[in-house]
């Protein structure tokens, strides 16, 4: 009755499918590795694994190795060639898990122990779509959005090279990108312009699954900043990445985006902070991101409807006079 924010979020659950799919071409390469037979190129591609093999007896062992594996299915065979898909049960499964595992994240956001909207609403509806109900006065619309369209993939990346542009930076390359390895960006929040290009592996030294907690801090300039916190296996492996690594960039990358890239001074285990040229509510707003966890795979807002609080004033007139009545 106070009005509100009311969305329909679409999830994109042909994402979850492709990360699987991913995930088994990886599983092929390291037991091609550590040989249990020989592959060439092994992609996903088109909602299929496709493996390139050097003779008949090794499409034999992957064949037997993805059966032994359970849930995947020779979707096509030919001299050279093996295509592996998901059977149907097992892309149910990973749809589910992946609908289940995006309502999760999404009600700890908006349910956030610290910044939590008390009487909002996150809740299924069908199979690849989730209902948003926040009631007026609570939070702003932009920020609501944003806290949703966010996916909140933290990774932690050792800085190769760095300058203010792509060209500049790729012109010390050959022009190109040297194997296994990105470009990201630090970029000016209003205009989005590049205010530095790094270089750094594709692969994260350190990922944001090892946080436990995220709080907003200050500097001593009284800057707001994000504070984090590893679990005792993150702290481990996070404190070895920046003893091996003092006097080198540390990019903090959220989502593809560079939020800084500070020089690592010294070893740092459980706890550390995210400089970003935050606004207080911007630094909140991450905070809570970075508590509730990454989403599996990106929503999309499908519809939304405002509510307002003249409309929420009229129902109750209506209630009282239809009482009186």
């Amino acid at each position: 009755l106070q009005g509100g924010i009311h969305w329909v979020l679409g999830v994109q659950l042909d994402a979850a499918t492709a990360h699987e799919l991913d995930y088994v071409a990886s599983g092929i390469r390291n037991a091609a590795e550590e040989g249990e037979f020989a592959v060439g190129e092994v992609v996903a591609r088109d909602g299929r694994v496709v493996v390139s093999l050097p003779g008949p007896d090794d499409a034999a062992k992957v064949e037997e190795w993805s059966g032994n594996r359970g849930g995947l299915e020779v979707l096509a065979s030919s001299p050279g060639q093996l295509e592996l898909g998901l059977a149907t049960a097992w892309a149910k499964q990973v749809r589910g898990r992946g609908m289940s595992q995006v309502l999760e994240v999404l009600r700890r956001r908006i349910d956030d122990p610290v910044t939590g909207i008390p009487e909002s609403v996150v809740t299924r509806q069908g199979e690849d779509r989730i209902l948003v109900e926040i009631p007026g006065g609570q939070i702003e619309r932009s920020r609501a959005r944003e806290m949703l369209r966010v996916t909140g993939f933290l990774e932690f990346k050792i800085v190769q090279d760095q300058d203010k542009t792509e060209e500049l930076l790729l012109a010390r390359h050959g022009g190109k990108l040297p194997e296994g390895m990105e470009l990201a960006f630090e970029r000016e929040k209003e205009t989005q312009r590049v205010l530095n290009a790094y270089l750094m592996a594709e692969k994260a030294d350190v990922r944001g699954d090892f946080l436990t907690d995220a709080r907003v801090q200050f500097d001593r300039q009284n800057r707001p900043t994000v504070g984090f916190t590893f679990n005792a296996d993150g702290g481990r492996i996070f404190g070895k990445l920046t003893q091996e690594n003092i006097g080198k960039q540390l990019a903090i990358v959220l989502d593809d985006r560079v939020y800084s890239a500070p020089v690592i001074r010294s070893q740092i285990t459980m706890h550390g902070q995210i400089e970003g040229r935050f606004t207080p509510d911007e630094a909140a707003d991450l905070a809570v991101v970075l508590r509730a966890g990454s989403l599996p795979v990106p929503v999309s807002i499908d519809e939304e409807r405002l509510v307002g609080p003249t409309l929420g004033a009229d129902s109750v007139a209506r209630g009282i006079q239809a009482t009186v009545v």
